[in-house]
């Protein structure tokens, strides 16, 4: 693992045990997985101990009857993707690397209008705090009156408020069929009309990108179902039939020297304005409801600025430590909520 921040040690942990070991001796902790995010994330503000969960990587438990499964955080997507398989289920969300980085970054979103995001995914999960008390929230099955969803703080907590010693997960059935799609050399309003005419089918895509190049926009994605309804759907839109897309594949690329990239929210209504934001021809796309694009420092500093105003949020989750991080205007309740939940749970601000 390389980082571009400072770090005094590197510890792997294998258990809850270990965890609780590692709260009781260190005072500034970062939490990672196998640290394939950390480029993207805010540098802490001081020399940190890095604590990896890569080593708790066990799948506890798996129903496929229950479309449930339990999993250590340090588990690999690819693993889980293939225990799943076997039994004709897949975990219905994007990311690569852990699972517990994909919970935790939340980088991803829905996959696709109207599909599910990480939050909805995540039943309950096993928890260490900083001063060693371990507690779990929700449950193992889907329906559950467990009390605060508590679980649902870890999701984009970036590890920041305690540390997941185990996920408990909604699964999906595999559709009967898939098929990849694409349309080229489109306007944005062409575009624009593709896809909110697909959003609104009986069966909209399980994974739906757009991205520019150039002057021209390219919409694709994956639509599950019956092949006779698959073929009509195909045919309706006029599509050109490719690979599935990747639900692991994230966004944003590694922008050009120079450049930084804001990945963000957006309401699909408001593309059209969110493109009249960034300089003509610029890198941009998007998948399920979140957007990236790479823009030099100047323009990424007017974007986040301008976001708010049309409904939008963005961070800058690549370039230099001292930027990265930085994101459009918080309410100021939102700002005081997240704040004192960081000092509930974590009040000597050991997590970085």
């Amino acid at each position: 693992m390389n980082f571009d921040y400072p770090v005094s040690q590197v510890i792997d942990v294998h258990s809850e045990e270990d965890l609780c070991e590692v709260f009781s001796q260190s005072k500034a902790i970062r939490l990672v997985g196998r640290g394939s995010s950390q480029a993207a994330l805010k540098a802490p503000n001081r020399d940190v101990d890095v604590v990896s969960t890569a080593n708790m990587d066990q799948i506890l438990r798996l129903e496929p009857d229950d479309l449930t499964c339990s999993v250590e955080p340090g588990v690999r997507r690819e693993d889980l993707d293939a225990a799943l398989a076997e039994h004709g289920l897949w975990l219905p969300c994007g990311g690569s690397g852990t699972i517990g980085g994909i919970f935790a970054g939340d980088r991803e979103g829905p996959l696709a209008p109207m599909q599910p995001e990480p939050r909805s995914l995540l039943l309950g999960l096993s928890a260490v705090l900083t001063d060693g008390t371990r507690f779990k929230s929700g449950a193992r099955v889907v329906k559950n009156v467990a009390g605060f969803d508590l679980q649902k703080l870890f999701v984009g907590s970036r590890g920041r408020l305690f540390a997941a010693t185990a996920l408990h997960l909604k699964l999906r059935p595999k559709p009967p069929a898939s098929v990849g799609f694409e349309q080229t050399q489109l306007a944005l309003p062409a575009a624009m009309e593709l896809l909110l005419a697909m959003r609104r089918t009986q069966t909209p895509p399980q994974v739906l990108s757009l991205t520019r190049t150039g002057s021209s926009y390219t919409l694709t994605g994956t639509i599950d179902g019956d092949p006779g309804y698959l073929e009509t759907w195909i045919k309706k839109f006029a599509l050109t039939v490719c690979e599935p897309a990747s639900s692991t594949t994230t966004d944003p690329h590694v922008p050009n020297a120079g450049l930084e990239t804001v990945q963000g929210s957006v309401m699909l209504k408001a593309i059209p304005s969110l493109v009249d934001l960034l300089p003509e021809q610029v890198a941009f796309g998007l998948r399920g409801t979140r957007f990236w694009t790479h823009l030099p420092t100047p323009a990424a500093n007017a974007l986040l600025e301008a976001l708010p105003s049309i409904g939008g949020s963005g961070e800058i989750v690549a370039g230099k430590p001292a930027r990265r991080g930085l994101t459009s205007a918080v309410n100021p309740m939102v700002t005081r909520l997240e704040t004192e939940i960081a000092n509930t749970l974590d009040p000597d601000g050991v997590l970085q």
